[in-house]
């Protein structure tokens, strides 16, 4: 799987949350924390990496990494495709 089709999934994995914010994926910055967006607060962030992780059927390892560096939908991409 590539990273746009691994982004895409990502996007379509929060779809029904950016609906609700009346948020477009177009309207999200890449390389920006999703926190900081304000697209997740941090639990919702939290469900939403068990969402991707059951999707890719991947366990991400998160405890040596900063918090900045897997918060945006670009770093979220690079962990996905590092672990397939």
């Amino acid at each position: 799987m590539n990273k746009n089709n691994i982004t895409d999934t990502l996007f379509s994995l929060m779809s029904a949350r950016l609906e609700k914010l009346g948020v477009s994926a177009g309207d999200i910055d890449k390389t920006e924390s999703l926190l900081s967006q304000g697209i997740f607060d941090s639990m919702g962030f939290i469900e939403y990496i068990a969402e991707i992780e059951e999707a890719f059927d991947i366990e991400i390892d998160f405890e040596e990494m900063d918090a900045a560096d897997f918060t945006s939908v670009e770093q979220l991409a690079k962990i996905v495709a590092s672990s397939k």
